[in-house]
């Protein structure tokens, strides 16, 4: 999960708007908490 966070064309639509992170790790904008789920409906999960 680490090297496909840190992959710098890795983004997501989040419930506040598209999540992108850092070659560093953290997300690229002013977070209080992120979680990450399991995706129920995904082949890869």
């Amino acid at each position: 999960m680490a090297k496909t966070l840190a992959n710098s064309n890795f983004k997501v639509n989040g419930a506040t708007g598209e999540v992108k992170f850092l070659l560093s790790g953290d997300r690229h904008s002013n977070v209080i908490l992120l979680q990450v789920v399991p995706d129920t409906q995904s082949d890869t999960g």
